[in-house]
């Protein structure tokens, strides 16, 4: 989706819209922010099992 198939985690990060601070967060390995992530991730995934 990104075409960074072999991004890095900070180049993913990157490339994603999240705020400063958000981003941030997830670089430094933030454990609430990962699972709101993770959560996020999850959701839009069960949406696509149409």
């Amino acid at each position: 989706m990104l075409e960074l198939d072999d991004g890095t985690w900070p180049e993913l990060v990157g490339a994603a819209r999240f705020s400063d601070s958000r981003s941030a967060a997830l670089l430094v390995g933030e454990q609430r922010t990962l699972d709101e992530l993770a959560a996020e991730l999850n959701e839009l995934r069960g949406l696509d099992q149409t």
